[in-house]
């Protein structure tokens, strides 16, 4: 057999796909694939010129770790110094194919303080990404926001929980962006430094009328103001969480209730 891949398995040789004829798993392979063919090891033939077919990179990846993704992210921290271009194809590949949960894990993995992998990162996304989950992305500053929104404008959901960096400067760059009209869902949770001043924004922005989910979950310094802002002035919100939010009181609570009601009920007329 001419054209071979050898896994980390022992005894096993994997053909590699040909260009013209994807790869198809025989049935008996199909579902325990991911223990002989990696992440690494689809992403690799894919750098190679003889990329699999998007479901299996789509499944490998799936079966992952983040431990496994944490090594990936160092090595393409690694090929960033190296060879620039190759680092930029591996970033297109993992998040054409990642799920959000997947994203989340390998933004977690990142250690590099001075965030200027982070930025390199945003410009090697794919444009058409409707979905990016940043979750406890540790060093994500509000600039990398901007560059974000500029970065993907189908984006539909945002996720920037846990990111504990970011201030009321990202809710304004996010509302004052006409790259942001696409948005569907938006969740702040878990972040510290946001106040009132960010509820606001949101609420006041005329970029944001797609939006149906919002969150604002655990962010101690928000109170009624903000709530009843978001409540008083959008109308298309299906979901909006203020939970762990000890400053948003039972009177906002309700208010958002009944908000939440009237919408599904408008919407529910509307179609």
């Amino acid at each position: 057999m001419n054209n071979i891949v050898k896994s980390h398995a022992p005894n096993l040789n994997w053909p590699l796909v040909d260009k013209q004829d994807p790869l198809t798993l025989p049935s008996d392979l199909a579902s325990i694939f991911h223990t002989y063919v990696t992440m690494e090891n689809c992403i690799e033939l894919s750098l190679a010129g003889n990329s699999p077919s998007s479901k299996i990179l789509t499944k490998s990846i799936a079966a992952a770790g983040q431990k496994r993704i944490a090594r990936f992210v160092a090595n393409a921290y690694m090929r960033r110094e190296s060879d620039y271009q190759i680092f930029k194809k591996m970033i297109e590949i993992f998040f054409k194919h990642a799920s959000t949960s997947k994203q989340a894990h390998f933004f977690a993995s990142i250690t590099d303080k001075n965030g200027r992998f982070i930025t390199d990162i945003i410009s090697a996304l794919p444009k058409g990404l409707a979905h990016l989950d940043l979750t406890n992305c540790k060093w994500l500053k509000n600039h990398h926001v901007t560059e974000i929104i500029m970065q993907l404008p189908a984006l539909e959901s945002l996720n920037l929980s846990k990111c504990r960096f970011l201030t009321d400067e990202t809710a304004k760059i996010i509302a004052n962006k006409n790259n942001a009209a696409s948005l569907h869902s938006l969740n702040f949770s878990g972040c510290p430094k946001l106040t009132d001043f960010a509820a606001i924004a949101i609420a006041e922005s005329t970029n944001l009328v797609g939006l149906n989910s919002l969150k604002f979950s655990k962010c101690p310094h928000i109170t009624d103001m903000g709530a009843m802002a978001i409540t008083n002035s959008m109308s298309g919100l299906r979901r909006l969480k203020f939970r762990q939010c000890p400053k948003v009181t039972a009177t906002a609570r309700t208010a958002i209730k009944n908000m939440l009601v009237a919408n599904a009920h408008r919407n529910k007329l509307a179609a």
